[in-house]
């Protein structure tokens, strides 16, 4: 998937590695952004999967270059944080 600077509404999906998300009472993607402003994203559990899925809204993407997306999950009281991964954004 190529995400561009401003898109809205896409979709960017995250493995977990869990084999039941159903039980966590939070996922999220911590997020630090190229300038090094660090944000959260409140994501789902992506159907029947390990994976998490977000849906971007207006400003998340508002800088271009390397965005460093790091799931995290709790889970039956734990803080669970899976490897972060790079994504590029472009102009």
């Amino acid at each position: 998937m190529t995400l561009y600077k401003n898109d809205i509404g896409a979709e960017i999906l995250l493995e977990t590695d869990f084999v039941d998300l159903s039980t966590a009472s939070s996922i999220k993607i911590n997020v630090m952004k190229p300038s090094g402003t660090e944000v959260e994203w409140i994501a789902l559990q992506y159907d029947d999967t390990t994976q998490i899925i977000y849906t971007t809204v207006s400003g998340d993407l508002d800088e271009v270059g390397t965005y460093v997306l790091q799931p995290s999950i709790i889970r039956l009281g734990v803080t669970y944080l899976r490897d972060a991964v790079e994504t590029e954004v472009y102009d």
